[in-house]
C-alpha cells in the first residue's frame, strides 16, 4: 500500500498554534481552566488531519507525552469528562468524581453515553446494595468506595458454573505438576495460588502452555 502524505499548510499550522496557545494559557491558570484545556486538546486530536502533525508529532500518544506530559488513557478520560460536563460541573464535583459517574451511567444503560443533553449530574442517583439494603445517593453525597461498588454491581458477573469450570481446570493442572500441597482459590477475577516454594518451578512448567476454556 502506498504511503499517504498529508500536506501541512499554513492553515493547519495556524490552527495548531492557536490551540496550543489556549492549552498554554489554561495550564498557567491551573484548575480553573481545566475544562478549557481538555476541550482544546480534543480539538487538536480530533481534527482531520490531526493538528499535532503540524508540530512533527505522528501519533496522539506522542503528542500527549511531549506537550501535556500525560498518558493516552488519562487524556482521553479527561476529554470525555470535559465533553459531557460543563466547566461549572467540573468545578463543583471534580473531574474524577464525574469520570466515575459517567462510568456508572455507562454500566446502567449498557452502552457508552455520548449525549451531553441526556445527562443532568444534579439529578443522577447512584444506586447500590450494601448489607442487603439498597441505597440511593446524589453525586454530592456518594463516596468513591460507594461509586466503585455501584459500578461493580451493574457489570455482568461470570456465572458460578463458569467459575467452577475454571477452578476445576486450574486444580487439575496443579495436580499434573506433581507438586504435593499445591492448591488454588478461584474467584470471579482472581486466582490465589498456594504451593510449596520448592515446587514452584514444576508448577510454572506445567502452566506454561495452559489456557482457560473461553467463556461463551
Amino acid at each position: 500500500m502506498p504511503a499517504v502524505t498529508v500536506k501541512i499548510g499554513p492553515a493547519l499550522k495556524k490552527s495548531y498554534g492557536e490551540e496550543m496557545k489556549t492549552i498554554d494559557r489554561a495550564r498557567s491558570q491551573g484548575a480553573s481552566a481545566w475544562h478549557e484545556l481538555y476541550l482544546a486538546t480534543a480539538r487538536i486530536m480530533e481534527h482531520d488531519p490531526p493538528l499535532y502533525i503540524a508540530d512533527g508529532h505522528t501519533t496522539d500518544g506522542e503528542f500527549l507525552a511531549a506537550e501535556l506530559q500525560e498518558s493516552r488513557q488519562s487524556a482521553y478520560r479527561n476529554i470525555r469528562v470535559a465533553k459531557l460536563a460543563t466547566a461549572a460541573e467540573v468545578a463543583h464535583y471534580s473531574a474524577t468524581r464525574l469520570h466515575y459517574a459517567i462510568a456508572y451511567l455507562d454500566a446502567k444503560t449498557g452502552q457508552r453515553v455520548e449525549n451531553r443533553k441526556a445527562i443532568n449530574f444534579a439529578t443522577v442517583r447512584i444506586e447500590f446494595k450494601l448489607d442487603g439494603k439498597v441505597s440511593r445517593k446524589t453525586l454530592d453525597k456518594v463516596t468513591y468506595a460507594e461509586l466503585h461498588e455501584a459500578i461493580a454491581q451493574l457489570r455482568p458477573k461470570p456465572t458460578a458454573k463458569k467459575q467452577a469450570v475454571h477452578a476445576k481446570e486450574i486444580l487439575e493442572a496443579l495436580k499434573r505438576s506433581g507438586v504435593k500441597g499445591a492448591t488454588a482459590i478461584v474467584t470471579k477475577q482472581k486466582v490465589t495460588l498456594r504451593a510449596p516454594l520448592d515446587g514452584f518451578e514444576a508448577i510454572i512448567r506445567e502452566l506454561s502452555g495452559f489456557k482457560l476454556t473461553p467463556r461463551s
